[in-house]
């Protein structure tokens, strides 16, 4: 049994060698769907995006709000592209909003919803996607009672997938 192991194995090699083949690649190639990174701003942190479609996208964010002190934050929005402005020969700047929602935790546990407005580049010669957001609206929990306006504005850079 194992002569007959080691002669298949022999055969399966010499097979290798002397055809040349294409191995196939296993899974669904990058198509530039996801993207994954980091953010700076009132909220910094960490952020990941999915492309649904060429209209609508999703995203999430897990960081630090700068507006309240000693905070988490963790967030989701929804962004809808309003239009794609032409930049240079070959690039589009994405132009999009939608709404945001902002649990903030830690000392003093808020809820903000914001309405947000995104401008973002994607190169086309590397992996990566620039992208500057902002938006305001209003805080539906506030254990602070400071202020019930929200508002945030951030830059960020994700390694595109």
């Amino acid at each position: 049994m194992v002569l007959s192991l080691f002669v298949f194995a022999l055969s399966a090699q010499e097979t290798r060698i002397t055809e040349d083949k294409d191995i196939p690649l296993i899974g669904a190639p990058s198509d530039g769907s996801f993207k994954a990174g980091l953010l700076g701003g009132v909220i910094s942190g960490f952020t990941a995006g999915y492309r649904f479609s060429n209209w609508f996208e999703i995203n999430g964010i897990a960081g630090w709000n700068w507006h309240h002190h000693d905070a988490g934050a963790l967030g989701l929005n929804g962004l809808f592209t309003l239009v794609q402005l032409k930049a240079g020969d070959h690039g589009v700047l994405p132009l999009s909003f939608g709404p945001q929602v902002v649990f903030v935790v830690g000392e003093n546990f808020a809820i903000e919803t914001t309405a947000d407005l995104r401008i973002e580049y994607t190169f086309s010669e590397i992996p990566l996607n620039i992208f500057a957001e902002g938006g305001g609206g209003i805080r539906l929990f506030d254990l602070s009672g400071n202020s019930f306006v929200a508002w945030h504005g951030s830059l960020g850079a994700r390694y595109v997938f």
